[in-house]
């Protein structure tokens, strides 16, 4: 489409045609259901992971189904599927009464300094009485699909470990992951901390011994320290949980537990990472008790540092949403960039895909909202920054969705990938072709001391269109809606610092094209 602005280390470049950003949003049916935990961005592809299942009945129609399957999966640089390699267990750890309810998947994956791939989920298969048996599985690839080794680590005949969270130490060369441990009813009772070497070898493991604690997040610093994030449920049935995050050694002892203080509440901490000075930021939710992990209406972005004292706390405020956080990112630029679930209605809403840029200290740039309007949800898991200054996102369409025909789950997985402003600038595979007509022409006056005028055409087949205002940071100033056809907006920028600026077109969320702008006395 039309020139696009890209924002790179603080400076806005106006990148003529020997330069853009692709960017796209696609679904993929792998199977009935199917979603991406993790993904890659690299020079010609991109590297996902993930699970798909398979749901049918038997000959009688009476009783249902289901296959899993751990997946990595590989796409162009325009989103279009290469390939996908799948990963299933063999019947043998099944009951012979039960061999089709078995499944694996991948919730974690990570790369070493050499770029393979560790993929990590578990291997599970009902058994008696409606138990389950479950194995953690880990597997190393390159980023090819050539598979090194494929490895199961059973606990024992009752209990199973669950990976979240995964990261990889480059000076010692290890893999360091954490997550919770499963009875035979599938219900999470307890947490883990592990390492293995590249070969696939447990090196240690071990539990905090914190009650009802569940780990979500883990970082590590040059010492082997490690950075938990979690929370602990006070009063499972009420909903009231306290997000909680550790400093631990490298034997596996507690160094400091920060402590959050919000009693009476459900608090999820998620997402961790290391600061561009050395320190710690995360995500946590907060909100009303309640049964569903959406149910905060406040999230807050947190900054400590290695000996657990708050530098600062910032929290945002939505109404009537829920807020769960999923991943957070440091960019190169000292940015911070999150996605997380939100919910604009009260529960049992849909729930919509929340993209969130904040700078160095915790201001909000931008946010970006990725809705579907057939009342079904969409989720994001992971985030990456890509070659080009954008963003690559992976998860699910169709979240919770049963198809009324089947009574089988619908989901897709779900890619998409913006440009740095958050926004997608390119037709895809579901995209109407009257996008390509929208225009922005040049603001004037231009230079200007304190009000733009833009001349831009809409279509007339739009749904919506928005004028949007971004300082050199790439902050979002502001939000115009404007009519469709052939029109002339005036922005005023009283108030605002001399210097440039970027104001862009989105139409029906896609951008439609960018203009600078420069403020003078």
């Amino acid at each position: 489409m039309k020139k696009i602005l890209i924002i790179l280390v603080g400076f806005i470049i106006l990148n003529s045609p020997c330069k853009s950003q692709i960017t796209f949003d696609k679904y993929y049916n792998l199977h009935e259901e199917s979603f991406i935990k993790k993904i890659f961005p690299f020079a010609n592809k991109y590297v996902f992971i993930g699970s798909s299942y398979s749901s049918y009945f038997d000959s009688l129609q009476t009783n249902l189904y289901q296959q899993g399957h751990a997946l990595i999966g590989r796409i162009d640089l325009n989103g279009n599927l290469i390939d996908t390699l799948y990963f299933s267990h063999p019947d043998s750890i099944l009951d012979a009464n039960f061999p089709f309810n078995s499944f694996d998947y991948f919730y974690a994956a990570v790369l070493d300094g050499s770029k393979n791939l560790y993929s990590m989920g578990g291997q599970v298969g009902l058994i008696a009485n409606g138990k389950t048996r479950s194995m953690l599985k880990i597997v190393k690839t390159d980023t090819s699909g050539i598979t090194y080794w494929d490895k199961i680590f059973p606990l024992s005949s009752d209990s199973g470990w669950v990976p979240i969270g995964v990261t990889y130490n480059e000076l010692s060369n290890r893999i360091y992951f954490t997550g919770y441990i499963t009875n035979p009813n599938g219900n999470a009772v307890d947490e883990f901390i592990a390492s293995i070497d590249t070969a696939g070898n447990i090196l240690n493991s071990f539990r905090l011994n914190e009650a009802n604690l569940r780990l979500q997040s883990i970082i590590t610093d040059s010492l082997q320290n490690m950075y938990v994030t979690g929370y602990d449920i006070i009063q499972f049935q009420l909903g009231i949980t306290n997000a909680a995050t550790y400093k631990i050694d490298k034997f596996g002892k507690i160094v400091w537990k920060y402590p959050y203080n919000l009693s009476n509440k459900l608090n999820i901490a998620n997402g961790i990472t290391f600061s561009a000075d050395g320190n710690i930021v995360l995500v946590y939710c907060e909100g009303a008790p309640g049964p569903s992990i959406f149910h905060g209406n406040q999230y807050h972005i947190l900054k400590i540092d290695t000996a657990g004292n708050q530098i600062w706390d910032k929290s945002f405020h939505y109404t009537y949403s829920d807020i769960y956080n999923t991943t957070l990112y440091q960019l190169p630029n000292s940015n911070l960039i999150h996605i997380g679930l939100y919910r604009d209605t009260i529960a049992p809403g849909p729930i919509a895909a929340m993209l969130t840029l904040f700078d160095s200290s915790g201001t909000i740039l931008w946010d970006r909202y990725f809705y579907n309007t057939n009342g079904s949800s969409k989720a994001l898991y992971d985030i990456q920054p890509t070659l080009d200054g954008g963003y690559i996102m992976g998860g699910d369409n169709n979240y919770g969705y049963i198809d009324t025909v089947s009574g089988f789950y619908t989901e897709q997985a779900w890619i998409v990938k913006t440009d740095s402003l958050g926004l997608l600038t390119s037709i895809n595979n579901h995209t109407p072709d009257y996008l390509s007509k929208a225009t922005i022409n040049s603001p004037f006056p231009n230079p200007t001391k304190d009000e733009i005028t833009i001349e831009t055409f809409v279509p007339l087949e739009a749904k919506k269109a928005m004028l949007h205002l971004f300082d050199i940071r790439g902050k979002e100033l502001l939000q115009k809606e404007i009519n469709k056809g052939i029109t002339r907006t005036s922005i005023s920028l009283q108030g605002y610092a001399l210097g440039n600026y970027l104001i862009a077109l989105s139409v029906d969320d896609y951008a439609a094209g960018t203009k600078k702008i420069l403020k003078v006395e």
